[in-house]
């Protein structure tokens, strides 16, 4: 027996399909049940389980994001697999996952997923969290959807950002005790993978699976909107990490972030805006 517990709307709305799809190519057997997880809380539902069914999460970095803060630092005793059918998948392209229909391991990730404190909440996360420009992006995806654009570019806001929209801040980053100021100020992330935004790898020295659970901080600062157009490029594939003069990254344990004005927060593509600050524990 296979319990597949799907997010209908992962995958631009074809959640359940992409479900169905993996379970009719890689079930053995007659025996799937289908579970919409905005229905249930999803870590109640699997340890409700009896023992020998096996539970598969089939959706995005978004319904992976629910998952986690459902769990909330909880610790299953059944095996979750994890099936990608988002449209971004940034999760499954830093667990170096290259076939679409190939299942993850889950039960340690969502587990150990970090904590992110904003606008008085707390937020479990799985790729990463940003103040900046890669919030501005989510916000503007957000809305575009929200008056019914289908498909709203994720770089094609970025891009619009870059030349006139988004306004650089000042900001102090304080990783593990040491605080540092910052100005013109693109953004400040702080990423327990490597990738988010659809494939930007962001935090190219990150490791997901350090047994010191240390998140990757970035900050890209001091940066003209002509150089900070050359960062967002180089950004893609990870080679802005030789641009050492207008690149910042910190590894540690404990981030308390501090910005001048307000803006959009994202963590893992989830939206939240009006942010002066945020503070990350692991």
């Amino acid at each position: 027996m296979t319990e597949v517990i799907y997010n209908p709307i992962a995958g631009e709305g074809r959640g359940l399909e992409h479900a169905r799809a993996w379970a009719k190519a890689n079930v053995q057997g007659p025996d799937c049940r289908f579970t919409d997880i905005t229905k249930v809380s999803a870590f109640d539902h699997i340890e409700s389980l009896p023992e020998g069914v096996r539970a598969v999460i089939a959706g995005g970095d978004g319904t992976l994001n629910r998952l986690a803060n459902d769990v909330n630092g909880r610790k299953f005793t059944h095996p979750v697999d994890y099936v990608a059918t988002g449209s971004g998948n940034d999760f499954q392209t830093d667990m170096g996952i290259s076939t679409p229909d190939k299942t993850i391991r889950l039960n340690e990730q969502v587990e150990n997923a970090p904590c992110a404190y904003a606008n008085g909440r707390a937020f479990r996360f799985i790729n990463g969290v940003g103040l900046g420009l890669d919030g501005y992006c989510c916000d503007s995806v957000d809305e575009a959807r929200r008056k019914g654009k289908k498909k709203p570019s994720y770089i094609a806001f970025a891009v619009k950002g870059l030349l006139r929209s988004y306004i650089p801040a000042r900001a102090a980053v304080t990783v593990d005790g040491v605080r540092t100021e910052y100005s013109r100020v693109w953004m400040v992330s702080t990423m327990k993978g490597r990738y988010y935004g659809g494939g930007f790898k962001i935090a190219p020295a990150q490791d997901r699976r350090d047994e010191s659970r240390r998140v990757s901080v970035v900050i890209a600062h001091d940066l003209s909107r002509l150089r900070a157009i050359f960062f967002f490029l180089m950004a893609k594939n990870g080679r802005h990490a030789g641009l050492k003069k207008n690149l910042t990254t910190v590894k540690g344990n404990s981030v308390f972030v501090e910005f001048s004005r307000p803006a959009a927060m994202q963590i893992d593509g989830e939206v939240l805006r009006d942010v002066t600050g945020y503070e990350v524990k692991t």
